[in-house]
């Protein structure tokens, strides 16, 4: 290697370090896809468990579309209810994605999703925090 491409070589290896220290620096890291997407859908799950409280809520005062079956919603929506074992619950949206976060849960159907997001994205209300298969 002669003593241009060297310095060159240098030249471009400060660069990036620079570039790398200014961007881990200032506080802001670079997130992975996936890290974003859990937070995301963290937060999905979060609105929609408010938006459950809150419907059934507005659903014991005569304001929300109260339901007994999935097809009691709209397309989009599924009868969410506070355990598997109530008559009644209210309409509230289901997730748009959801991520491959593996935590499985069991649904009211006695089927065991990925995560919790997977099962309210199916329509199904969550029995348990683990698979079925512990029922």
């Amino acid at each position: 290697m002669n003593q241009k491409t060297t310095i060159v070589l240098v030249v471009i290896t400060v660069l990036l370090v620079g570039a790398l220290a200014y961007i881990y620096g200032r506080g802001n890291p670079i997130q992975s896809p996936q890290e974003t997407s859990q937070e995301e859908q963290a937060n999905q799950e979060e609105t929609i468990l408010e938006q459950e409280d809150e419907n059934v809520e507005k659903k014991e005062e005569g304001l929300a579309v109260s339901c007994s079956t999935n097809s009691d919603c709209s397309s989009n929506m599924f009868c969410a209810k506070r355990s598997c074992s109530d008559v009644e619950g209210a309409c509230v949206p289901k997730p748009d994605f959801c991520t491959a976060v593996v935590s499985p849960v069991c649904g009211c159907d006695n089927s065991t999703y990925q995560n919790s997001c997977e099962a309210l994205r199916a329509g199904v209300n969550v029995n348990e925090a683990s698979d079925c298969s512990f029922l």
